[in-house]
């Protein structure tokens, strides 16, 4: 049990999480085994045969469940705990795995323009430019990305352009290491720390610092990483959303691969992979965004009754 507890505590901030589970045999004396032996970790009296459906036989017994929730490890002896979290922890998660397979070439850039769409009008246009490095044995990933929308008959809706920029360290969480958000003018940059479970962006001058979860995915994250994401249906994950333009979570989301369907396109049909998106915190579970993919393209974007349908680059 020292061992196990010096685990949980070294590995936290990797996102480590321990949960004990009792047999009901004797439960009553849990409580005071794990005050003193200062167990730190949640562990709770098995009353629904969950140690009897993980198949365990032999006490302590150990099962480890990866970041996508997929149980890679069971019936693990004590000697071999340490080394699995170990290699678990070292995979890359889905969004550094993403992002990793979404990168186009060093140094490439693209382009993808957008038709906004309104009841089977044209209503503005939506051009998303980007591009990528990498550094430090390609674990270091620098980014820059732009979004102009104009809106003719909306110029209120029209965005201008708007550009994001940074770097982001590949590995068991995509983390971000510096941001620079321009619109107009005006230009802020943050360096990026973590503070256990969190990341501080450090705006600089009298500017407050924002503080945001660790596995937080910011404005315009999903259009890059959706091709990126598996193309498998059922697949899902839950993220916060930040906004960098108004530097503030916008709630937690679930990011959910619905399967393959046929996307009608201006006459002609593709297969393509379709994501959902949906606020886990709001009162409802209407729909925030639907992506679509195929062939590593991002094809279109339906959100606040739009859509934007890729056109010629």
């Amino acid at each position: 049990m020292p061992k196990l507890i010096e685990l949980a505590a070294e590995r936290k901030d990797q996102g480590l999480v321990l949960i004990g589970i009792h047999t009901e045999n004797n439960w009553e004396a849990m409580a005071a085994y794990v005050d003193q032996h200062g167990i730190e970790f949640p562990v709770c009296v098995d009353a629904e045969g969950t140690i009897a459906a993980w198949g365990a036989d032999s006490f302590p017994d150990y099962a480890i469940v990866d970041r996508q929730g997929i149980l890679r490890v069971a019936d693990l002896a004590n000697g071999g705990v340490e080394h699995a979290v170990e290699v678990l922890l070292a995979e890359d998660d889905h969004l550094s795995a993403a992002l990793s397979a979404a990168l186009p070439a060093e140094g490439e850039s693209q382009s993808a323009v957008f038709e906004v769409r309104s009841e089977d009008s044209v209503v503005g246009k939506l051009t998303i430019g980007s591009s990528f490095g990498v550094l430090d044995d390609a674990r270091i990933v620098t980014f820059a990305q732009s979004f102009e929308l104009h809106m003719p008959d909306s110029p209120q809706l029209s965005l201008g352009k708007l550009s994001f920029a940074g770097a982001l360290e590949l590995g068991p969480q995509l983390t971000p290491r510096h941001l620079t958000v321009e619109a107009g003018d005006g230009r802020v940059e943050a360096d990026v720390s973590r503070d256990g479970p969190e990341f501080v962006a450090a705006w600089g001058g009298d500017q407050p610092e924002s503080r945001f979860p660790v596995g937080t995915l910011v404005d315009g994250a999903l259009l890059v990483l959706a091709p990126g994401l598996p193309a498998e249906q059922g697949f899902a994950f839950e993220a916060p959303l930040y906004s960098l333009e108004d530097r503030e979570l916008e709630g937690v989301h679930r990011v959910e691969n619905r399967g393959r369907v046929d996307l009608e396109l201006d006459g002609t049909s593709r297969k393509a992979w379709h994501w959902v998106v949906t606020d886990t915190q709001a009162e409802t579970t209407d729909v925030k965004l639907e992506l679509w993919v195929a062939d590593g393209e991002l094809l279109r974007i339906d959100f606040d009754g739009k859509q934007l349908v890729r056109v010629a680059d």
